[in-house]
């Protein structure tokens, strides 16, 4: 989308105030720290129903929060939501959900590669 219509993403008027490269790191940053952490720290997952419904929750909370915003201010929180319409809007939330969704699972994947004989224990003492 960035590379389509730069203007709806970052627009030029803020590189006066958040450089590029800082933008760049406050977005980038945060999947390396995940990911280290993933490797490094075994997790006790919830449940992939518990783990869904908090994500959905949570998602849910988030885009309520924005529509309340633009619902107060006239103004969307991010400048490419200007072009939606109601439908694409809830188009965005569902798209939105799902990749959320499709990250904590690739998440659980990755510390499952990682911690498999300690997710196998924990599955053999549930299971007992």
């Amino acid at each position: 989308m960035y590379f389509i219509d730069r203007e709806l993403i970052f627009p030029v008027y803020l590189e006066e105030c958040i450089p590029p490269l800082l933008n760049h790191e406050w977005h980038t940053l945060p999947l390396f720290a995940v990911v280290i952490e993933c490797v490094l720290v075994f997790h006790h997952y919830p449940s992939n129903m518990v783990a869904a419904l908090t994500a959905l929750g949570m998602s849910s909370v988030y885009m309520i929060w924005i529509l309340v915003i633009y619902l107060k201010t006239q103004k969307w929180i991010y400048p490419f939501m200007k072009s939606f319409t109601p439908f694409t809007f809830v188009i965005f939330v569902i798209f939105s959900t799902f990749a959320g969704l499709l990250f904590q699972a690739l998440g659980k994947f990755i510390a499952y590669l990682r911690w498999k004989e300690q997710f196998l224990v924990l599955n053999e003492i549930k299971n007992k």
